[in-house]
């Protein structure tokens, strides 16, 4: 009878030792948390107390200098990414570098501009057209503009073209090998491996079904795509030209007869880019810091002027919130219908939320769409249309749609419904059309595994199945249904962009344009950057008084933003052309595997 009691006493201390250390670690915890949490507070507020310290001072150097990878998009934080590596914690938002830019213009503190490339990289020819609006305001106040870095690739030298004075370390080059794009092939993989790619598409230009097919471009494919590049490739020459008061002729020699001028210089890359004009000093850091006379010349130390480096100098303005308010929203990546936390994608939940949020809120007058993306799931992007339409047609706020490097597919199809659409001379678009792609091993595993597959139905319909070929039916049946979507996006465009079908019709075909060729095919409405988008969502909104920006997020909980200051400086992120276009094609879900979407890339310097 005592062993009893002891047992049962000896249970219920244990149970409730067990309860106390429970609550006892919740509140370590808690209070790990709070600790945290005020630290995070506390820097927070001591950057802000820090700003408001910053001086400009007469006859001061503004410094540009960034180092990271160029973005639009305000970093979002996703802490599995974080902890994986797979997301950059080191973005340059190109609002920070034209903000500068356009503040300097305007501020007689501010006597010249240096813009130290070295570090950037991820310069897409999306971001020219906003860079070129800013530059050109800068050096419309007869202020100086040097360029410096290590070496020049296509996105770094067409900012150092503006510049008075392009200075280029004598171990640089620079390197215009013109604007390209490469896709991988996968139709030996059924000879090689067993795998079958089962594609079927609408639109004979559609060039992502011809990655599961063919071993390389079909000609039409060939031929669409070499003229929007070279159509692309001649505008960069022709801004180059303009800015270098040189002709685009000689540019292009110096391209594509690089070898010729290398060979003449006797393998000085330097040298050969000074004999062609495209750079006006060959020098280190330093000695572009003493011809600023920000260094002194004997000794490389600071002289006497003062100087202020862009961040801190975007720091001492301070942003004005207005009752009339711009939303913008960002849609960037491939088009997925499920929000799974990852930062390359555009997930329509998502964005339809901050559609709604654009809709509820009195002070957003009018919302500028920009689009930065190849396409995706067709039903995805539905949704997202269907919110546009809302947002412009129902509720009656503008929508104004603002192109960057590329919106083709269903980003056009998103995009077509918009009450005006901006778009560089720098973009990719088009890419109307349609395909649908399921691999299948039933080949493989027989040959190299000796299993077999069967089974049976009901109805004697089977659904999908990766170990099984599709019948003759389900081809017929995918290729009807496909030929249905295809019909159904040409219907969108003709009714959003107001153009008789035929003429849709004869414009898609999967075959994609350049801006400039998009604006006069009536694609688009104007050519022009953001900030020319902002302008007319404006105008559109009937606002008259000062208004301001206000970017649309999906807002993060306190403890990812806790968690973003704790491992923002351990991330980092490397993807090729090649494996990003994979990244993207594997992310998405479409339940029938149905897609608009197109694997081109925009030229990037990385």
């Amino acid at each position: 009878m005592k062993d009893k009691k002891r047992g049962f006493f000896y249970s219920l201390f244990r149970g409730l030792n067990l309860i106390r250390l429970i609550i006892l670690n919740l509140i370590f915890f808690f209070c790990l948390f709070l600790v945290i949490a005020g630290i995070y507070k506390y820097n927070d507020d001591k950057g802000k107390a820090k700003n408001s310290r910053i001086t400009v001072y007469a006859d001061s150097l503004l410094l540009i200098n960034p180092a990271g990878r160029l973005t639009e998009k305000p970093d979002e934080f996703i802490w599995r990414n974080y902890l994986l590596s797979e997301t950059a914690s080191d973005s340059i938002l190109l609002s920070d570098i034209t903000d500068a830019l356009r503040r300097a213009a305007h501020d007689r503190r501010i006597t010249a501009v240096l813009v130290d490339l070295s570090g950037l990289y991820g310069i897409s020819s999306g971001h020219f057209t906003e860079l070129k609006t800013a530059l050109l305001e800068y050096k419309d106040s007869n202020k100086p503009l040097y360029a410096f870095s290590t070496g020049y690739g296509l996105g770094r030298y067409y900012i150092a073209s503006f510049a008075d004075h392009i200075y280029l370390d004598q171990m640089g080059e620079v390197n215009l090998s013109g604007f390209y794009t490469e896709s991988l092939f996968y139709g030996e993989m059924e000879k090689k491996f067993g795998i079958q790619w089962n594609a079927v598409h609408a639109g004979a230009f559609k060039s992502m079904a011809e990655t599961y097919t063919r071993t390389g471009m079909s000609a039409g494919v060939h031929s669409n795509h070499l003229s929007v590049f070279t159509d692309l490739w001649q505008t960069y020459l022709q801004d180059i030209a303009a800015n270098r008061a040189s002709d685009a002729d000689s540019l292009e020699a110096y391209a594509v007869h690089y070898n010729d001028a290398l060979q003449k210089a006797k393998g000085d890359s330097a040298q050969a880019a000074l004999d062609a004009n495209l750079i006006t000093d060959i020098g280190t850091y330093e000695e572009c810091g003493v011809a600023l006379g920000v260094l002194d010349e004997e000794t490389y130390n600071l002289s006497s002027r003062d100087f202020i480096n862009y961040d801190d100098y975007n720091k001492t303005f301070k942003k004005k919130e207005t009752d009339n308010q711009i939303g913008v929203i960002y849609l960037t990546g491939s088009i997925t219908g499920t929000a799974d936390n990852t930062a390359d994608n555009a997930d329509s939940p998502t964005l339809t939320d901050l559609f709604d949020q654009a809709a509820d809120d009195d002070s957003i007058k009018a919302v500028v769409l920009r689009i930065d993306s190849g396409g995706g799931e067709v039903n995805a992007s539905e949704d997202i249309r269907r919110s546009v339409d809302r947002l412009s047609k129902k509720i009656g706020k503008p929508v104004v749609v603002s192109m960057g490097s590329i919106a083709a597919s269903g980003a056009y199809w998103i995009a077509s419904s918009a009450d005006y659409v901006f778009c560089s001379p720098y973009t990719i678009t088009g890419s109307i059309g349609v395909f649908a792609v399921s691999p299948t091993i039933q080949n493989a595993v027989k040959e190299y595994f000796g299993i077999h597959v069967d089974g049976i139905s009901a109805t004697g319909r089977m659904p999908y199945s990766l170990f099984r070929n599709p019948t003759d039916e389900e081809k017929t049946q995918s290729e009807l249904e496909v030929m249905h979507t295809y019909s159904v996006f040409l219907d969108k465009v003709a009714q959003g962009r107001n153009l008789p079908r035929a003429t849709v019709e004869e414009l898609a075909q999967g075959k994609i344009y350049s801006g400039t060729r998009a604006k006069e095919l009536q694609l688009a409405d104007e050519l022009g950057g953001f900030t020319d988008a902002v302008n007319y969502a404006a105008t559109k909104a009937g606002i008259k008084e000062t208004y301001s920006l206000k970017v649309l997020y999906k807002e993060p909980p306190v403890a990812d933003e806790i968690l973003k200051t704790l491992l923002a400086e351990n991330a980092r992120f490397y993807k090729t052309a090649d494996l990003q276009v994979l990244h993207e094609l594997f992310g998405l879900r479409s339940k029938k595997g149905f897609y608009v979407y197109t694997p081109i890339k925009a030229p990037t310097e990385e």
